[in-house]
Parts: structure tokens; sequence; C-alpha cells
């Protein structure tokens, strides 16, 4: 389902993909004991980025299967670094093809509650790769990106997924393949994240898109 996006994101960020990522089998093996499906975004995201620290925990971190969990009617698959939320799957909806994400604070008053995250699976795991790249990368920085830049962006960067798999979720993810760059757009925040492995990238971007970025 989202194999090919994300080879793009794993090729421009870390020269990839070159490694073998983590195959069905191994999945269902670990996951056994949890008596869960787990869907085919999140497969493919193992299969291609399951053994890319970078995509696996720059910031967020990514379950392995055999870390997945079932807690309060949720598969957990991610955490935030500082374990002050977490994000999930309902098992209820396992059985459809691209299942809601979820998200509930384990720390503070709103402990327990879960919320909705992201409309589909793959529009999560997208968005939120591209950002962990991004930060993974040996230059990144960020940006803000106000509507007047919407247009000039879009003509340098090329959309990671078809719209109806990347659309519904908290970040969209681009990819700059010849000049090796990869964006995660946090339309919340109207924040730019941007990461390159090219010495001087992030200049170069900055100059082709005409926005300031701060450097990490």
């Amino acid at each position: 389902m989202i194999v090919e996006p994300l080879e793009l994101v794993v090729a421009t960020a870390f020269d990839g993909p070159d490694r073998d990522g983590i195959d069905a089998d191994d999945i269902a093996t670990a996951v056994a004991g949890l008596d869960v499906t787990v869907p085919a975004p999140l497969r493919d995201f193992y299969a291609v980025a399951g053994r890319y620290d970078g995509m696996m925990s720059a910031h967020s971190r990514f379950q392995t299967p055999e870390r997945l969990r079932v807690t309060d009617g949720h598969l957990v698959f991610c955490h935030e670094n500082q374990h002050v939320m977490e994000w999930g799957l309902r098992l209820s909806e396992l059985t459809g093809p691209n299942p809601a994400v979820y998200v509930q604070m384990t720390d503070g008053p709103d402990v327990g509650r879960w919320s909705l995250e992201a409309k589909t699976l793959s529009a999560f795991l997208l968005g939120v790769g591209c950002w962990q790249a991004a930060l993974a990368c040996d230059e990144s920085g960020e940006s803000e990106l106000a509507e007047a830049d919407s247009a000039r962006l879009a003509s340098l960067l090329t959309p990671v997924g078809d719209p109806d798999l990347r659309e519904g979720g908290p970040l969209l993810g681009y990819v700059d393949r010849d000049h090796r760059v990869v964006v995660a757009h946090d339309r919340r925040h109207t924040t730019l994240f941007v990461g390159t492995p090219v010495e001087d990238g992030l200049e170069d971007f900055e100059q082709r898109s005409g926005l300031d970025v701060n450097y990490y």
C-alpha cells in the first residue's frame, strides 16, 4: 500500500533502501501472542523503514513488532520520546485495510483519554515517516510556512504518496529527490521541517525556496 512512497523517502534521506526490513513472517511471529492483525500500512512501514534508526526513533519511537502491545482496547505502535503520549489503533477497527490512528496522553490530567489523530494509518505513517527522516538527516531545521509560500514550495517538492493515502494526518510529507531534501509540513502549526544528507543542502534549499530555515 505505501511501500513505494516510503522507499522514496528512504532513498532520499539515507541512500536506501539497502537494508532488509522486517518481513511479514517476523511480524506475525512477534505478535502471535497478542491475537491481532497488523494492518497493511504498518507492515509496509516495517518492511521499508524497520531497520533505519532514523525512521524508527529520530523523535517519536516506533515500536518494533515484538514490542507492540495492547492496552485499553488499542494496539499501541508508537510513543513520544519522553513518553508524554502514545499512538494506537482500535482493536475493533483492525479488520479494515487502513484504520484510523488515535492518540492518548500518558502524563497529566488527560491520561487514558483517546482522541483521533489521523483519519488513516497510511496518512500518519507517511507524514510522520518524512518528519522522522528529516530530523535524522545530517542537516535539519524548521521554518514557518506562510500561505504565500505554499505555491512556490509546491513547485520544488513532490508529495509523498497518493492523495487518498496521505491526506488526513497531522503531517504531510514531501521530497526533492534531485537535491536530496525531505520535508514534513505540520499544518496545525504552519511549521515546515526540512532535512538533507547533503552538505550545505539546507542553504541551497533556502535559496531555492526563499524560506528562512532555523538550523538544529
